[in-house]
């Protein structure tokens, strides 16, 4: 996230510390080409992206674009959800739960993490945004263990980011190229 963090230095030091700074119309777009927004390389590049922007000198960030049609990320021309959608849906998930824990990222293997929870459910999400290495990772989890989470995939398999089951007791997860994992101790069955 240099980029924000570079925007951020200049208007600060042109006086300007109290202006927004907005990063608008990102997408994946660019040499992956449109077919690469409806893919779960998109997935993965949004909830990276994400993951990121909650630690980068960003105030708001806006997908280019939300809508259907050749250049929506979320829809399709038809309306229905594309595999972006389910990043975004996890997210909101954790934005729900309100309180952000820490959490370090590996920008150099393009490995990110985010962690939230209320005081009674916690959640967790990790991506592998390498189109060429596998990535383990290891959680030191506070106030929880890992076998109080129900593991989530995102990958070419599971393009819905559909629940896998229980996470297991490894504080472990490998993560492929091109992943997201979503872990949480809540009972989401019900949730939209």
């Amino acid at each position: 996230m240099w980029h924000a963090k570079d925007v951020r230095e200049r208007l600060d030091r042109h006086g300007l510390k109290d202006v927004e700074s907005h990063l608008t119309e990102w997408n994946i777009g660019g040499k992956f080409g449109i077919r690469a927004q409806h893919s779960v390389t998109g997935a993965v590049y949004v909830a990276s992206g994400l993951c990121a922007f909650q630690k980068a000198p960003i105030d708001l960030a806006t997908l280019y674009d939300a809508g259907s049609g050749n250049w929506g990320v979320v829809f399709d021309r038809f309306g229905k959800p594309n595999t972006v959608y389910y990043s975004l849906q996890k997210f909101r998930f954790m934005r729900d739960l309100g309180t952000s824990y820490a959490v370090r990222d590996d920008e150099e293997n393009l490995v990110y993490a985010l962690a939230a929870g209320d005081g009674k459910d916690k959640a967790v999400l990790l991506t592998n945004y390498s189109f060429t290495d596998t990535r383990t990772v290891r959680l030191d989890l506070v106030g929880a263990k890992m076998s109080d989470f129900t593991l989530y995939r995102l990958d070419e398999a599971h393009p819905k980011f559909p629940k896998i089951g229980p996470a297991g007791d490894s504080n472990e997860l490998v993560l492929p190229p091109l992943t997201a994992i979503y872990l949480t101790t809540e009972d989401q069955h019900e949730r939209k």
